[in-house]
């Protein structure tokens, strides 16, 4: 899994930037691995935003190849 966060200028401060370290590292426990953008980043290269989102997803992907046996259709969570 992947989480991706748009930060804002406060998570520059240190106090924010340790409880965002803090918070990634536990969600890495489960298997979430947290991409960080600047929202300035996003605004203005989206593009480039995009491209590391797809390539972290495209190597996730590799890594966690899909189940041998998923849930049939009908069974699965619908979200």
């Amino acid at each position: 899994m992947v989480g991706i966060e748009a930060d804002g200028g406060q998570h520059y401060e240190f106090k924010s930037k340790e409880r965002d370290e803090n918070r990634a590292e536990e969600l890495k426990k489960p298997g979430v691995k947290i991409i960080r953008f600047s929202d300035l980043e996003i605004l203005t290269n989206i593009d480039g935003v995009y491209e590391i989102i797809r390539k972290i997803l495209k190597k996730r992907r590799r890594d966690y190849p899909p189940h041998l046996n998923p849930l049939p259709i009908g069974e699965r969570k619908q979200e």
